[in-house]
């Protein structure tokens, strides 16, 4: 939570949240929704995604589910 505020923490949560909800879509996926038409109702900002990675890390979940064996 380093260098953020209680208002940008917030906003990332939410964006980690709905990326969670969307089946965990790629960052760069989620992004390109966000400024796109498909999510421009949505109240989530790429700033917001860039600092969900900050706070939480890249999603293991993204990872397992797009590793080849």
């Amino acid at each position: 939570m380093e260098g953020l505020t209680k208002r940008e923490v917030k906003r990332a949560i939410h964006a980690y949240d709905a990326q969670a909800a969307m089946a965990y879509a790629s960052e760069e996926d989620l992004k390109n929704g966000v400024s796109g038409k498909i999510l421009r109702s949505s109240k989530i900002s790429r700033a917001d995604i860039a600092n969900a990675k900050h706070l939480f890390g890249p999603n293991h979940h993204i990872k397992w589910g797009r590793t080849e064996e």
